[in-house]
């Protein structure tokens, strides 16, 4: 929720950033059309702790689709709670490359970046940018880096030491400011822009990257979870359908029983902030635009959810 003057601030800050990446980067146009027609086919690049665990379930509900999931073994269509992950994603993509998969499967979600993604559905004959309303997720910075390091507290010790992770907040950050190697997943310099890269391209610029993002059909912010659901279903069907939304927002998932938070307590001091901040200066600034594209898409939908500026 957002009153008046929280709202009349995001629009000032938005107009800020907006002036300066357009003088950057030239026009960049949202299709902002209604389309007559649902998209057939949602893709939904999960960045990790995100929201993802949350989203993969409430958008496949809150727009009625069939949902393909293949890491936690969630049961549909193309993936057997009996088969191991490997195994199920040789089942997703043989199923996914069924010409008439969405009557099976229209919604596809999976933890790999924008890069892998698109390498798997070329191989299938997709294109990523055409056949899909690809969707996502984003979330302030520190909050994202505490976040995932806590995640990390609950792998077991033999898991931290092959994948080279240290356990401890300090070391974790001089970790990874020394530029030592670290698994891809947990390498949390900059990570939620480097999810973003695309046109099977590593090398792409922030502004790049960036761009790709204000692509994308949708995303959510996570600090304003119910609101981006709000604007998908406007995006989707040109309504808010505020029952069908609180049924959606009931549903609590946590299929990760194994995975949970640890709940380990632990401190961070204002240097681990400045050292985290440093370390996700792209981050940053993709987020801070990736909120200003979020609040000018919901002007853009201020027909359908004006109450949000009314209250």
């Amino acid at each position: 929720m957002v009153d008046g003057c929280s709202s009349v601030a995001w629009w000032a800050l938005a107009a800020i950033f907006s002036v300066a990446f357009q003088f950057v980067a030239g026009s960049f146009k949202f299709d902002q059309s209604v389309a007559d027609v649902r998209p057939m086919l949602y893709l939904y690049l999960h960045v990790p702790k995100t929201g993802g665990t949350s989203l993969r379930h409430h958008i496949p509900a809150l727009l009625s689709l069939d949902h393909c999931n293949v890491k936690y073994n969630i049961p549909s269509c193309c993936a057997s709670k009996s088969l191991n992950s490997s195994a199920n994603i040789g089942t997703l993509l043989a199923k996914f490359s069924y010409p008439r998969i969405w009557k099976l499967c229209n919604f596809l979600d999976y933890e790999w970046t924008s890069f892998q993604m698109e390498q798997k559905m070329t191989i299938l004959g997709y294109n990523m940018s055409t056949d899909f309303a690809v969707l996502s997720s984003f979330r302030e910075p520190i909050s994202h880096f505490l976040s995932s390091f806590e995640h990390i507290q609950s792998l077991s010790t033999e898991v931290r030491y092959s994948l080279s992770i240290p356990s401890t907040l300090e070391d974790l950050i001089s970790h990874l400011k020394s530029g030592q190697s670290v698994s891809h997943f947990y390498n949390l310099r900059n990570f939620q822009s480097g999810y973003m890269n695309s046109h099977l391209n590593f090398e792409q610029s922030l502004l790049e990257r960036t761009n790709y993002m204000r692509s994308l059909y949708w995303f959510s912010i996570m600090e304003n979870y119910e609101l981006s659901l709000k604007l998908l279903q406007c995006q989707v069907f040109g309504y808010v359908d505020e029952s069908k939304l609180k049924d959606v927002l009931a549903k609590k998932y946590n299929v990760r029983l194994e995975q949970k938070n640890s709940g380990a307590v632990y401190n961070f001091t204002a240097h681990n902030i400045k050292d985290i901040s440093d370390l996700n200066s792209d981050d940053t600034l993709f987020y801070q635009m990736a909120v200003v594209e979020f609040w000018r898409r919901v002007q853009t939908y201020n027909y359908c959810v004006k109450h949000v500026f009314e209250r």
